[in-house]
């Protein structure tokens, strides 16, 4: 990302440079199972007003104090 960044590559996705990370074998990545979980993807403050509207004011005070734990290899 820091070569983007100097590059001045700034207006991408970050997704776009771990797929170049993969493409060279810097990086690997393996899937996590949330065994259907809710979940939202949130990348505007407008998917995080719509994901408050899903998710009960106590589960989201529980995962700020408790996070879930996932592993990334």
């Amino acid at each position: 990302m820091d070569e983007h960044i100097e590059e001045g590559k700034v207006k991408g996705y970050y997704e776009t440079v771990f797929a170049e990370l993969v493409d060279e074998e810097h990086l690997s990545l393996h899937a996590v199972s949330f065994n259907r979980e809710a979940w939202y993807e949130i990348d505007t403050i407008s998917d995080l007003a719509e994901a408050e509207k899903l998710f009960p004011k106590e589960l989201s005070e529980t995962l700020i104090e408790k996070p879930l734990a996932y592993g990334v290899a």
